[in-house]
Protein backbone atom coordinates (compact mmCIF):
# COMPACT_ATOMS: atom_id res chain seq x y z
CA UNK A 1 0.00 0.00 0.00
CA UNK A 2 1.41 3.62 -1.02
CA UNK A 3 1.65 6.04 1.94
CA UNK A 4 0.54 9.41 1.44
CA UNK A 5 3.91 10.78 2.57
CA UNK A 6 6.25 8.79 0.30
CA UNK A 7 4.54 10.23 -2.67
CA UNK A 8 5.05 13.53 -1.42
CA UNK A 9 8.59 13.28 -0.80
CA UNK A 10 8.54 11.92 -4.96
CA UNK A 11 6.76 14.99 -5.94
CA UNK A 12 8.78 17.67 -3.69
CA UNK A 13 12.61 16.16 -3.90
CA UNK A 14 13.08 14.54 -7.31
CA UNK A 15 12.34 17.72 -9.09
CA UNK A 16 14.78 19.48 -6.95
CA UNK A 17 17.51 17.08 -7.49
CA UNK A 18 16.82 17.14 -11.20
CA UNK A 19 17.63 20.48 -11.44
CA UNK A 20 20.78 21.29 -9.80
CA UNK A 21 23.86 21.49 -12.33
CA UNK A 22 27.52 21.72 -12.19
CA UNK A 23 29.38 24.88 -12.72
CA UNK A 24 31.74 25.09 -16.03
CA UNK A 25 35.43 26.60 -15.32
CA UNK A 26 36.01 29.66 -16.89
CA UNK A 27 39.05 32.64 -16.63
CA UNK A 28 41.11 34.89 -18.23
CA UNK A 29 43.81 37.32 -17.56
CA UNK A 30 43.76 40.90 -17.95
CA UNK A 31 47.80 40.97 -19.43
CA UNK A 32 48.78 37.50 -20.30
CA UNK A 33 52.55 38.40 -21.29
CA UNK A 34 55.12 40.98 -20.13
CA UNK A 35 58.36 41.31 -18.81
CA UNK A 36 59.75 39.99 -15.90
CA UNK A 37 59.13 40.60 -12.56
CA UNK A 38 55.05 40.94 -13.84
CA UNK A 39 51.93 40.18 -11.93
CA UNK A 40 48.78 39.19 -13.19
CA UNK A 41 45.33 39.50 -12.56
CA UNK A 42 43.09 36.61 -12.99
CA UNK A 43 38.97 36.78 -13.14
CA UNK A 44 36.77 33.58 -12.50
CA UNK A 45 34.10 34.00 -15.25
CA UNK A 46 32.73 30.28 -14.57
CA UNK A 47 29.00 29.65 -14.52
CA UNK A 48 26.12 28.37 -12.16
CA UNK A 49 28.18 30.52 -9.36
CA UNK A 50 30.86 27.87 -7.78
CA UNK A 51 31.73 28.13 -4.33
CA UNK A 52 35.04 27.08 -4.44
CA UNK A 53 38.65 27.44 -6.62
CA UNK A 54 41.77 26.17 -7.43
CA UNK A 55 44.59 27.52 -8.99
CA UNK A 56 47.70 26.22 -10.72
CA UNK A 57 49.72 29.09 -12.59
CA UNK A 58 52.03 26.55 -14.01
CA UNK A 59 55.42 28.01 -11.92
CA UNK A 60 54.64 25.94 -9.20
CA UNK A 61 52.40 28.27 -7.36
CA UNK A 62 48.78 27.39 -6.54
CA UNK A 63 45.86 29.79 -5.37
CA UNK A 64 42.31 29.05 -3.85
CA UNK A 65 40.83 32.52 -4.19
CA UNK A 66 38.45 33.24 -6.65
CA UNK A 67 40.31 36.43 -8.48
CA UNK A 68 43.80 36.26 -7.39
CA UNK A 69 46.81 38.09 -8.24
CA UNK A 70 50.39 36.65 -8.91
CA UNK A 71 53.13 37.53 -9.73
CA UNK A 72 55.94 35.77 -12.48
CA UNK A 73 59.22 36.36 -11.59
CA UNK A 74 61.25 34.07 -13.61
CA UNK A 75 61.07 34.02 -17.87
CA UNK A 76 59.35 31.49 -20.04
CA UNK A 77 55.71 29.79 -21.28
CA UNK A 78 52.90 29.15 -18.64
CA UNK A 79 50.16 26.85 -18.76
CA UNK A 80 46.88 27.63 -16.28
CA UNK A 81 44.32 25.49 -14.80
CA UNK A 82 41.71 26.49 -12.45
CA UNK A 83 39.37 24.34 -11.21
CA UNK A 84 35.74 25.25 -9.93
CA UNK A 85 33.46 23.25 -7.07
CA UNK A 86 29.66 23.65 -6.40
CA UNK A 87 26.99 21.33 -4.60
CA UNK A 88 26.94 19.45 -8.45
CA UNK A 89 30.14 18.48 -8.75
CA UNK A 90 33.53 20.25 -9.92
CA UNK A 91 34.73 21.26 -13.40
CA UNK A 92 38.39 22.46 -14.81
CA UNK A 93 39.79 24.54 -17.47
CA UNK A 94 43.39 24.93 -18.47
CA UNK A 95 44.57 27.69 -20.73
CA UNK A 96 47.77 26.08 -22.34
CA UNK A 97 50.73 28.43 -22.85
CA UNK A 98 48.38 30.79 -21.64
CA UNK A 99 50.90 33.62 -19.57
CA UNK A 100 54.60 35.07 -20.96
CA UNK A 101 56.84 35.61 -19.06
CA UNK A 102 59.99 37.81 -20.92
CA UNK A 103 63.15 39.24 -19.93
CA UNK A 104 63.62 42.55 -19.97
CA UNK A 105 66.35 44.16 -22.31
CA UNK A 106 69.03 45.40 -20.10
CA UNK A 107 69.09 49.48 -19.25
CA UNK A 108 72.64 50.73 -20.15
CA UNK A 109 74.35 53.33 -17.23
CA UNK A 110 77.89 54.20 -16.84
CA UNK A 111 80.57 56.62 -15.75
CA UNK A 112 84.18 57.58 -16.50
CA UNK A 113 86.58 59.08 -14.70
CA UNK A 114 88.26 61.28 -15.65
CA UNK A 115 86.06 62.80 -18.17
CA UNK A 116 88.60 65.81 -19.08
CA UNK A 117 92.95 66.15 -19.11
CA UNK A 118 95.83 66.55 -21.02
CA UNK A 119 96.56 63.36 -23.56
CA UNK A 120 97.60 60.64 -23.22
CA UNK A 121 94.45 61.13 -21.26
CA UNK A 122 94.02 57.63 -19.34
CA UNK A 123 90.27 57.11 -18.25
CA UNK A 124 88.71 53.80 -16.20
CA UNK A 125 84.66 53.10 -17.81
CA UNK A 126 82.54 52.19 -14.96
CA UNK A 127 79.84 49.63 -15.98
CA UNK A 128 76.49 50.67 -13.78
CA UNK A 129 73.71 49.36 -15.99
CA UNK A 130 70.71 47.13 -14.62
CA UNK A 131 68.28 44.59 -15.57
CA UNK A 132 71.27 41.98 -15.95
CA UNK A 133 72.84 42.43 -19.26
CA UNK A 134 75.02 39.57 -19.78
CA UNK A 135 77.37 40.94 -22.74
CA UNK A 136 78.95 44.66 -23.43
CA UNK A 137 80.32 47.15 -26.36
CA UNK A 138 81.52 50.14 -26.03
CA UNK A 139 82.75 52.36 -28.58
CA UNK A 140 85.25 54.86 -27.46
CA UNK A 141 84.72 57.18 -30.41
CA UNK A 142 88.33 57.00 -31.20
CA UNK A 143 88.33 53.86 -33.22
CA UNK A 144 88.64 51.65 -30.12
CA UNK A 145 85.85 49.22 -28.89
CA UNK A 146 85.98 46.98 -26.05
CA UNK A 147 83.99 43.96 -24.42
CA UNK A 148 84.90 44.17 -21.37
CA UNK A 149 82.30 45.26 -18.69
CA UNK A 150 84.60 47.79 -16.97
CA UNK A 151 87.70 48.93 -19.68
CA UNK A 152 90.17 51.23 -19.24
CA UNK A 153 91.02 53.36 -22.59
CA UNK A 154 94.08 55.65 -23.34
CA UNK A 155 93.25 58.49 -25.83
CA UNK A 156 96.05 59.57 -26.85
CA UNK A 157 95.17 62.34 -30.07
CA UNK A 158 93.19 65.65 -28.49
CA UNK A 159 89.77 66.29 -28.93
CA UNK A 160 86.23 65.88 -27.75
CA UNK A 161 85.18 61.57 -27.91
CA UNK A 162 81.50 60.65 -28.17
CA UNK A 163 81.21 57.24 -26.15
CA UNK A 164 78.70 54.50 -26.57
CA UNK A 165 77.71 51.55 -24.33
CA UNK A 166 75.79 48.69 -25.34
CA UNK A 167 74.35 45.90 -23.01
CA UNK A 168 72.61 42.88 -23.82
CA UNK A 169 70.67 40.01 -22.56
CA UNK A 170 68.47 37.49 -24.00
CA UNK A 171 65.99 40.19 -24.08
CA UNK A 172 67.70 42.30 -26.28
CA UNK A 173 70.14 44.85 -26.76
CA UNK A 174 70.08 48.82 -25.60
CA UNK A 175 72.53 51.78 -25.97
CA UNK A 176 73.72 54.71 -23.95
CA UNK A 177 75.21 57.62 -25.90
CA UNK A 178 77.02 60.04 -24.45
CA UNK A 179 78.05 63.25 -26.93
CA UNK A 180 81.34 65.04 -26.51
CA UNK A 181 82.09 62.90 -22.90
CA UNK A 182 85.22 62.79 -22.80
CA UNK A 183 87.85 65.64 -24.24
CA UNK A 184 91.32 65.42 -24.16
CA UNK A 185 93.68 68.16 -24.54
CA UNK A 186 96.72 68.72 -26.81
CA UNK A 187 100.26 69.39 -25.15
CA UNK A 188 102.50 71.12 -26.73
CA UNK A 189 104.85 69.71 -28.40
CA UNK A 190 108.36 69.17 -27.38
CA UNK A 191 110.82 70.13 -30.60
CA UNK A 192 113.83 68.24 -31.42
CA UNK A 193 115.71 67.21 -34.42
CA UNK A 194 118.91 65.05 -35.78
CA UNK A 195 120.96 65.74 -38.33
CA UNK A 196 123.52 63.49 -40.88
CA UNK A 197 125.99 65.01 -43.20
CA UNK A 198 124.33 62.76 -46.86
CA UNK A 199 127.23 64.19 -49.30
CA UNK A 200 130.47 65.72 -50.33
CA UNK A 201 128.49 68.48 -51.34
CA UNK A 202 127.29 70.41 -48.33
CA UNK A 203 123.97 68.11 -48.30
CA UNK A 204 122.52 67.59 -44.75
CA UNK A 205 119.43 65.57 -44.01
CA UNK A 206 117.00 66.88 -41.07
CA UNK A 207 115.14 64.48 -39.06
CA UNK A 208 112.32 65.88 -37.19
CA UNK A 209 111.63 63.80 -33.46
CA UNK A 210 109.47 65.96 -32.07
CA UNK A 211 107.02 64.15 -29.46
CA UNK A 212 103.46 64.82 -28.65
CA UNK A 213 102.42 64.49 -32.33
CA UNK A 214 103.01 68.06 -33.85
CA UNK A 215 100.78 68.76 -36.82
CA UNK A 216 103.39 71.72 -38.29
CA UNK A 217 106.98 72.25 -38.81
CA UNK A 218 108.86 75.36 -39.43
CA UNK A 219 112.66 74.87 -40.15
CA UNK A 220 114.93 78.31 -40.41
CA UNK A 221 118.51 76.52 -41.65
CA UNK A 222 120.80 79.40 -40.51
CA UNK A 223 121.41 80.96 -44.05
CA UNK A 224 118.51 82.71 -44.83
CA UNK A 225 116.62 79.59 -46.15
CA UNK A 226 113.52 77.88 -44.69
CA UNK A 227 111.37 74.85 -44.88
CA UNK A 228 107.91 73.17 -43.90
CA UNK A 229 108.59 69.92 -44.62
CA UNK A 230 109.05 67.45 -41.66
CA UNK A 231 111.98 66.02 -42.12
CA UNK A 232 113.48 68.14 -44.98
CA UNK A 233 116.74 68.16 -46.49
CA UNK A 234 118.58 70.71 -47.49
CA UNK A 235 122.00 71.64 -49.19
CA UNK A 236 124.48 74.57 -47.97
CA UNK A 237 126.48 76.70 -50.03
CA UNK A 238 129.14 77.55 -48.03
CA UNK A 239 131.29 76.08 -45.18
CA UNK A 240 130.52 76.83 -41.79
CA UNK A 241 128.56 76.67 -38.33
CA UNK A 242 124.68 77.66 -39.05
CA UNK A 243 122.47 77.95 -36.21
CA UNK A 244 119.07 75.63 -37.37
CA UNK A 245 115.88 76.42 -35.56
CA UNK A 246 112.84 74.13 -35.50
CA UNK A 247 109.40 75.22 -34.71
CA UNK A 248 106.69 72.98 -33.95
CA UNK A 249 103.59 73.40 -33.62
CA UNK A 250 99.92 71.45 -32.63
CA UNK A 251 96.69 72.36 -31.27
CA UNK A 252 98.33 72.31 -27.58
CA UNK A 253 101.18 75.20 -28.81
CA UNK A 254 104.66 75.64 -30.71
CA UNK A 255 107.40 75.04 -28.94
CA UNK A 256 110.95 75.96 -30.58
CA UNK A 257 114.62 74.39 -30.28
CA UNK A 258 118.24 75.56 -31.69
CA UNK A 259 121.28 73.78 -33.13
CA UNK A 260 124.17 74.88 -34.14
CA UNK A 261 124.97 72.66 -37.31
CA UNK A 262 128.73 72.36 -38.76
CA UNK A 263 129.42 72.16 -42.37
CA UNK A 264 132.21 70.91 -44.02
CA UNK A 265 131.97 70.31 -47.05
CA UNK A 266 134.45 68.09 -49.49
CA UNK A 267 133.36 69.68 -52.57
CA UNK A 268 131.16 72.48 -52.68
CA UNK A 269 130.44 75.73 -54.92
CA UNK A 270 132.90 78.40 -54.49
CA UNK A 271 132.39 81.97 -55.19
CA UNK A 272 134.82 84.62 -54.07
CA UNK A 273 133.05 88.19 -53.88
CA UNK A 274 133.02 90.53 -51.23
CA UNK A 275 129.82 91.71 -51.84
CA UNK A 276 128.36 88.23 -53.08
CA UNK A 277 124.42 87.31 -51.60
CA UNK A 278 124.34 83.50 -52.83
CA UNK A 279 120.49 82.38 -53.75
CA UNK A 280 119.19 79.54 -52.90
CA UNK A 281 116.28 77.30 -54.83
CA UNK A 282 114.73 73.87 -54.27
CA UNK A 283 115.53 71.44 -56.13
CA UNK A 284 113.27 68.74 -56.84
CA UNK A 285 115.23 66.17 -54.67
CA UNK A 286 114.21 68.30 -51.32
CA UNK A 287 117.86 69.94 -51.24
CA UNK A 288 118.81 73.51 -52.15
CA UNK A 289 121.14 74.39 -54.86
CA UNK A 290 123.19 77.80 -55.49
CA UNK A 291 121.94 79.86 -58.66
CA UNK A 292 123.92 82.56 -60.10
CA UNK A 293 121.13 85.18 -58.97
CA UNK A 294 123.67 87.82 -57.26
CA UNK A 295 124.66 91.40 -57.15
CA UNK A 296 127.91 92.72 -57.89
CA UNK A 297 129.99 89.69 -58.05
CA UNK A 298 133.56 89.62 -59.90
CA UNK A 299 135.12 86.47 -59.39
CA UNK A 300 135.07 82.92 -61.51
CA UNK A 301 132.71 79.54 -59.50
CA UNK A 302 135.09 76.76 -59.06
CA UNK A 303 133.40 73.41 -59.31
CA UNK A 304 135.09 69.87 -57.77
CA UNK A 305 137.79 72.18 -56.09
CA UNK A 306 138.73 71.77 -52.31
CA UNK A 307 138.30 75.52 -51.08
CA UNK A 308 138.19 77.35 -48.19
CA UNK A 309 139.20 77.04 -45.56
CA UNK A 310 141.80 75.21 -47.76
CA UNK A 311 144.29 74.69 -44.95
CA UNK A 312 142.40 73.01 -42.52
CA UNK A 313 140.64 70.69 -45.47
CA UNK A 314 144.33 69.91 -46.75
CA UNK A 315 144.80 68.69 -42.87
CA UNK A 316 141.86 66.79 -42.37
CA UNK A 317 141.80 65.11 -45.91
CA UNK A 318 145.48 64.84 -46.65
CA UNK A 319 146.37 61.03 -47.24
CA UNK A 320 142.88 61.19 -49.28
CA UNK A 321 144.32 63.53 -51.70
CA UNK A 322 148.13 62.06 -51.44
CA UNK A 323 146.78 58.57 -52.47
CA UNK A 324 144.52 59.67 -55.46
CA UNK A 325 147.37 62.03 -56.98
CA UNK A 326 149.79 58.45 -57.15
CA UNK A 327 147.04 56.62 -58.43
CA UNK A 328 146.12 59.10 -60.77
CA UNK A 329 149.64 59.99 -61.91
CA UNK A 330 150.36 55.86 -62.06
CA UNK A 331 147.36 55.74 -64.20
CA UNK A 332 148.49 58.28 -66.79
CA UNK A 333 151.98 57.30 -66.67
CA UNK A 334 151.50 53.81 -67.12
CA UNK A 335 148.18 52.59 -67.94
CA UNK A 336 149.27 51.90 -71.54
CA UNK A 337 152.16 49.63 -70.63
CA UNK A 338 150.26 47.12 -67.88
CA UNK A 339 147.20 46.30 -65.90
CA UNK A 340 148.40 46.65 -62.67
CA UNK A 341 147.48 50.27 -61.72
CA UNK A 342 143.86 49.88 -63.26
CA UNK A 343 143.21 46.89 -61.22
CA UNK A 344 144.48 48.56 -57.74
CA UNK A 345 142.14 51.69 -59.01
CA UNK A 346 139.37 49.19 -58.31
CA UNK A 347 140.02 47.40 -55.54
CA UNK A 348 140.74 50.53 -53.70
CA UNK A 349 137.36 52.14 -54.91
CA UNK A 350 135.97 48.55 -54.02
CA UNK A 351 137.40 47.79 -50.90
CA UNK A 352 137.16 51.48 -48.73
CA UNK A 353 133.82 52.31 -50.81
CA UNK A 354 132.15 50.52 -47.74
CA UNK A 355 134.47 51.73 -44.44
CA UNK A 356 135.20 55.34 -45.23
CA UNK A 357 132.81 57.97 -44.51
CA UNK A 358 129.91 58.43 -46.79
CA UNK A 359 131.52 61.95 -47.98
CA UNK A 360 134.45 60.36 -49.41
CA UNK A 361 132.27 57.91 -51.75
CA UNK A 362 132.61 60.32 -54.37
CA UNK A 363 135.98 60.98 -54.00
CA UNK A 364 136.81 57.40 -54.82
CA UNK A 365 134.70 56.53 -57.82
CA UNK A 366 136.32 59.85 -59.22
CA UNK A 367 139.45 58.00 -58.74
CA UNK A 368 137.98 55.11 -60.60
CA UNK A 369 136.53 56.61 -63.84
CA UNK A 370 140.02 58.43 -63.68
CA UNK A 371 141.88 55.58 -63.12
CA UNK A 372 140.23 53.64 -66.17
CA UNK A 373 140.38 56.92 -68.28
CA UNK A 374 143.90 57.48 -67.47
CA UNK A 375 144.77 53.44 -68.66
CA UNK A 376 143.49 54.04 -72.15
CA UNK A 377 144.65 57.94 -72.17
CA UNK A 378 148.45 55.87 -71.83
CA UNK A 379 147.62 53.21 -74.23
CA UNK A 380 146.59 55.36 -77.01
CA UNK A 381 150.14 57.54 -76.05
CA UNK A 382 151.91 54.51 -76.05
CA UNK A 383 150.82 53.72 -79.76
CA UNK A 384 151.41 57.29 -81.30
Amino acid sequence: MVRFKDILFVLLFIPLTVGISSATASFSAIQSNGNVPFSVQFTDSSTYSPSSWSWDFGDGSISSGRNPIHKYTTAGVYTVTMTCNDAGGNNTSTLVNYITALVPKPLPVFIASPTSGNMPLNVVFTDRSTLSPTSYLWDFGDGVTSDLQNPTHTYTVGGGYTVKLTVTNSGGSNVLTKTNYIYAFDIAPVASFTTNNTSIFGDVQFTDTSINNPNRWEWNFGDGRTSNDQSPGHRYALNGTYPVTLMATNAGGTRITTQNVSVVALIQLQINSTQATPIVIEDNKGFNTLTDGMENWNSSVMIGVITSPFTNLIGDYFWVILILGVLVYMLITYGGKSTVPVVITLLFGVVFIGVIPMQWHYILWIAVVLGIAGAFYGLIRSKN
